[in-house]
């Protein structure tokens, strides 16, 4: 699919949230990469965590995993 004539978007910007992300619906992310997701560095997704903004969805070990939903809800209201 290509972009529409005189559009700065590409069809990459035209997709929705499911069509890109659906088949990370049940996936976990590792603290970084939850971070990366919604563009904030490592320490501020430590501070939503600590002020409860973000509840890791699992905890192995000493490692935090957080929800795809979670995460996507927390984008939003951010948004």
């Amino acid at each position: 699919m290509q972009a529409l004539p005189n559009s700065p978007l590409s069809w990459v910007d035209m997709q929705t949230h499911e069509e890109v992300f659906g088949h990370l619906k049940n996936t976990r992310f590792s603290a970084e990469q939850a971070a990366e997701y919604l563009e904030v560095s490592l320490p501020t997704l430590r501070r939503y965590v600590q002020s409860g903004r973000l509840k890791p969805s699992h905890i192995v070990g000493r490692s935090q995993l957080f929800s795809t939903a979670d995460l996507r809800r927390l984008k939003i209201k951010r948004a």
